[in-house]
């Protein structure tokens, strides 16, 4: 028996009767949103260099770690702004310098 409180009970109908055939339908969904994607040929491929403009420094994360204001909100990620701050030194190590 299908317990109406369940999330995909919504999803169960005639052209999806069981959930097995429900989870069929996502992983086929998955797959073609990937299926005519090319696979690299060797793992070179995949490591292009990054360009020098995106490289920073750990005691430049350090620093702009060290400065968040921990009374301001927290941006997207659930971490709180004083967890940032507090760990910065464990994020970026050898930054012992006073800023």
């Amino acid at each position: 028996m299908v317990d109406s409180y369940e999330w995909w009970h919504q999803m169960i109908d005639k052209s999806t009767p069981s959930i097995l055939d429900l989870c069929e339908k996502v992983n086929q969904f998955l797959y073609s949103l990937t299926s005519d994607f090319v696979p690299l040929q060797t793992p070179e491929e995949a490591l292009e260099p990054v360009p020098v403009h995106l490289l920073v420094s750990s005691r430049v994360v350090y620093k702009a770690l060290r400065s968040i204001k921990i009374k301001k909100s927290a941006g997207p990620d659930p971490v709180p702004s004083v967890i940032w701050k507090e760990f910065a030194l464990r994020v970026c190590p050898g930054n012992q310098q006073p800023l």
